[in-house]
């Protein structure tokens, strides 16, 4: 695949990416409030398997060595870790919110627990979200100066 093909490929699924995340990050402020309905943490749910959807894309596109630009084989690596530890935390949230569905409405000792699990869960999408991005940004810059004839040494 060459350089730019791939650019615009990733770039397609960066676009994805982010408006999933968008929604995710939007959808769960609920968890800011006191209480919670089962019908939000459902919401959550399904935006976080869009994630999860988008995720999975960035996966086929970087599955294959011998199809990537020579410039982004050195961060495919990076990014398949980033986007296989984001796609883990959005497995193990989906079961939280699954557990907490239950309880949400309740001001239990359990239910407290539960919610200070799934918003570190969240702190720890985000984290892996700001990664990506930025290995993104660096594979984006590294293929643009390849399809123009500039060699990149370091970044």
């Amino acid at each position: 695949m060459s350089p730019g093909e791939f650019r615009l490929q990733a770039k397609e699924r960066r676009i994805k990416f982010k408006q999933a995340w968008v929604i995710v990050s939007r959808d769960c402020q609920v968890f800011e409030k006191d209480t919670l309905q089962p019908d939000q943490c459902d919401r959550v749910r399904v935006s976080i398997q869009k994630l999860s959807d988008s995720i999975q894309e960035f996966n086929i596109l970087l599955e294959s060595v011998s199809r990537l630009p020579l410039s982004a084989i050195p961060f495919r690596y990076d990014l398949l870790i980033a986007l296989h530890r984001i796609d883990y935390v959005v497995d193990e949230l989906s079961m939280l919110l699954i557990s907490f569905r239950r309880i949400c409405r309740s001001s239990s000792r359990d239910a407290l627990l539960q919610r200070q699990e799934i918003q570190r869960k969240l702190a720890e999408l985000e984290c892996s979200n700001q990664d990506i991005q930025h290995t993104v940004d660096r594979v984006l810059f590294l293929t643009r100066a390849e399809e123009g004839g500039v060699r990149v040494t370091a970044f």
